[in-house]
Order: C-alpha cells, then structure tokens, then sequence
C-alpha cells in the first residue's frame, strides 16, 4: 500500500490522480472483483453449512447415546445392549461409537453373554478411545468378562493392560490380576503384583487383606 508524506498532501494532484486510477481499475475489474467476492461468500457460507452440520449431527448422536443409556441405567440389559450397538453402527465414524461399543459389552455382561462381550470389547480396543481411561475400563472388562469364560490367563493379562494405563481403575486392575496370577500358581509374579498394590496404595483398606495374602504366598 501507498503511503503518503505530509509534503505529497500539498500535491492533490498526484493523490488525486492515484485515487481515479484506483478507481478506474476497480470499475474495469468490477465483474472479476464481484466473482472473487462472491466466492469468499460462498466459501464462508458452505463453512458455515458444515459447520451448523456436524453439530447438528454430534447433538443427534449424543441423544440416541443418551437414550440408550438410560435403558441401560433402568437394568433394561438385553434391550441396552441392542440400542447401544445400534448407536455404535450408526455413529461409527464419531468418538460416541467407542463409548456405545464399551457401554453395550457392559449390558452384554450383565445380560450374561460374555461371548458377545468379548468380541464387542476386542473391537473398541482395536480402535481405541482417545481418553486413556476410557481404554483402561475396555481392558478391564476384557478382562471380566474373560475370566467369566473361565480363561484366567488371558484375563490375569488383560487386568495387567488395565493397571499399566492411566485411569481410576488402576488399583482394582491390580488386585484383580494377582488373585488370578495366586489362581493360575505363579505365585512370583502375584507376589510382585501384590507389592506393587501396597506401594502405590498404601492408605488402601485393602492393604491388610493383601498384605495377609502375601504372607500366605
């Protein structure tokens, strides 16, 4: 841009002159000016389109979720858990499907069907969850609902997942894991598990439970 000095003011012509071909210009571009304009404007509004789209989306999605857990808080297991993995289907390109997917092996479990559980908790963990906690409570659960099909060393592993992810779940991940690890007889790694339990939660309740078990190792 053209700056002007206090001396070039006392020159009007020049700024005159400057002003009419700025003008000029402007009127023998005026089409190409009105086309980029126009542009800008359509850009802004299909901006705004996508935008007033995809929360109108996210709103639709959270509802549905929001439905479906409601089922699942009222006990309503079998139901929760086809309303879940409907949501999970139908959202699966947004973060709400990992949490149907989570929430329907829940309602699954306490449905009794631990099969369909485990393969609903294997799929969120193949594609897992941004939040770190979230990640912890599908590899818990894994590990739950291994253990209810019996294959405690596959369970005794999955708690181990658990207890090595950040989360509120840690402490119940380790307790877990060494009573499965004592189950299975490898009483040296129960042990360590146990140890690690009392170091990183020593003002547990459980702590005396667990320092007895120790002793009995």
């Amino acid at each position: 841009m053209a700056r002007f000095r206090r001396k070039d003011l006392k020159r009007p012509d020049v700024f005159v002159s400057g002003s009419q071909r700025a003008i000029q210009w402007a009127m023998e571009h005026q089409r190409n000016l009105l086309i980029g304009a126009g542009a800008v404007l359509a850009a802004l509004v299909i901006v705004a389109a996508i935008s007033a789209s995809n929360a109108a989306r996210r709103r639709q999605a959270n509802d549905e979720l929001a439905n479906a857990l409601t089922t699942f808080h009222d006990q309503n297991y079998p139901d929760a858990a086809t309303q879940l993995r409907t949501v999970a289907d139908t959202w699966s390109s947004t973060s709400v499907a990992n949490i149907a997917r989570l929430y329907a092996a829940d309602a699954l479990l306490e449905a009794g069907n631990p099969d369909l559980a485990v393969t609903a908790l294997n799929t969120v963990l193949d594609d897992p969850p941004p939040a770190e906690y979230l990640r912890q409570q599908a590899a818990l659960n894994l590990g739950y609902a291994l253990e209810t099909k019996q294959d405690l060393a596959a369970a005794a592993d999955n708690y181990a997942k658990a207890a090595a992810l950040g989360g509120p779940y840690r402490s119940l991940a380790l307790l877990r894991e060494a009573r499965l690890r004592e189950q299975l007889g490898d009483k040296k790694r129960a042990e360590e598990v146990y140890e690690t339990f009392i170091q990183d939660f020593p003002s547990a309740p459980e702590v005396e439970v667990v320092e007895a078990r120790l002793r009995g190792l």
